[in-house]
């Protein structure tokens, strides 16, 4: 299967091109969606878009304690 689980928790799969699944991903603070749009737009595998992605990991983890 190609993509990958939802870094939300939920255990669903995400299709390429997706970081989280719809309800994970509004789970996830306006800011923190808003940076990895920005990041993926000015490049997709670029520090920044990395820096967001680590950033709403964290945020997952967090949420789940």
């Amino acid at each position: 299967m190609i993509g990958h689980v939802c870094p939300g928790g939920c255990g669903r799969h995400v299709t390429p091109g997706r970081f989280a699944c719809r309800s994970c991903w509004y789970r996830l603070p306006a800011a923190i969606r808003t940076a990895i749009w920005a990041g993926y737009r000015a490049a997709p595998l670029g520090g920044a878009h990395r820096a967001a992605m680590a950033d709403a990991r964290d945020f997952y983890q967090q949420e789940a304690q």
